[in-house]
């Protein structure tokens, strides 16, 4: 189950499709992390589908999640 908060990141990184990148590096912690040199960074962080299995800290101890398929927004 998804939480309200991840429905809404969800719903607006599907609305946001396309211009991500340009959103990114246009707000101020984007510009900020361009300024001290984090680009590269940035950069990976906009990839999308690298990984099949999504990392949580639960109990103090890093595991996998188990993930469920994402609610269908409109």
């Amino acid at each position: 189950m998804f939480s309200d908060s991840a429905c809404a990141a969800l719903t607006a990184f599907k609305g946001a499709d396309d211009k991500i990148s340009e959103l990114i590096h246009s707000g101020e912690h984007g510009k900020y992390l361009k300024k001290i040199g984090f680009i590269e960074d940035i950069r990976f962080c906009l990839r999308t589908n690298l990984f099949s299995e999504v990392p949580v800290l639960l109990e103090g101890k890093i595991t996998c999640a188990e993930v469920e398929d994402p609610p269908m927004t409109t």
